[in-house]
């Protein structure tokens, strides 16, 4: 019975370190593709004859958290709304109305326990034909304010993979894009990038990149990280940044005096 007990006692000891690296190990790799999915949106609907499209409240979605496209790559729809687009796009157009005056933008994090908010000065001499380029670009670079601000100590603490996901951007380039043209995701999935499917894994954190000076060499493991707003997708050759479609193709426009600019940011914690 001692000699019984014993032989489990070891078997535990030799197994149970290694269950906890698999679950370590698919925690920080997640899957390079999805491992079962859903398809949700087929290609082929025809966008503006949608009579929902003019409808901001046609853009919620119910679908689970992560999407995965077969050419794009992931999608977080956490992060469509993020900075709330479609009112970046109607804080500028009032802006120009008014002459000029200063627009913010905020998110909160960790159920609004804290928050990220930077203001930006909107010329009032912006033309109507680049008030979406102007309010592309201040998304541009709060988007990209946001991120960093994510990976700042002690906010990276609670989340060290997620500032500049291989998901984000690119999703915060689909919500805006949405917004601007007044589609709902459903919409752009179908009619842009040829449908989409329920991801039943997380997007990847790491991923593996050969030597090409030695080919014999072990692979060398290399964060994920994507600071564009283009889809970053494992191919043959490695992790590549993809351009979008050309009809998503979307003009910014410089910072200046006469168009808009930065002024500044703030962090909030409490809701404010």
């Amino acid at each position: 019975m001692k000699l019984k007990k014993r032989l489990a006692q070891f078997l535990i000891g030799m197994l149970m370190p290694l269950a906890v690296l698999a679950g370590l190990y698919e925690y920080v790799l997640g899957e390079q593709r999805p491992y079962k999915s859903l398809n949700i949106v087929l290609p082929g609907r025809d966008c503006l004859a949608d009579p929902s499209h003019d409808s901001e409240a046609a853009r919620k979605t119910p679908w689970s958290r992560y999407l995965y496209n077969d050419t794009y790559g992931w999608f977080d729809t956490s992060h469509f709304n993020t900075g709330h687009p479609a009112q970046v796009i109607s804080d500028v157009v009032t802006a120009v109305q008014q002459n000029g005056r200063v627009i913010t933008i905020s998110q909160g994090v960790r159920d609004n326990l804290t928050g990220y908010s930077a203001s930006y000065w909107v010329s009032g001499e912006v033309d109507e034909a680049e008030i979406t380029a102007v309010a592309w670009s201040i998304y541009v670079d709060w988007s990209t304010r946001f991120e960093q601000w994510q990976g700042e100590v002690p906010r990276s603490l609670a989340g060290p993979f997620t500032p500049f996901s291989i998901e984000d951007l690119p999703s915060q380039y689909l919500g805006f894009f949405a917004a601007a043209h007044r589609l709902t995701y459903e919409q752009v999935f179908a009619c842009y990038l040829g449908g989409i499917e329920i991801a039943t894994d997380d997007p990847p954190h790491f991923g593996f990149e050969d030597d090409p000076a030695d080919p014999n060499s072990l692979p060398d493991l290399l964060r994920l990280r994507n600071e564009t707003f283009m889809p970053l997708v494992e191919t043959e050759a490695g992790w590549e940044h993809l351009p979008w479609p050309p009809a998503m193709f979307m003009a910014t426009a410089v910072s200046k005096p006469d168009t808009w600019f930065f002024i500044a940011d703030e962090t909030w914690y409490f809701d404010r």
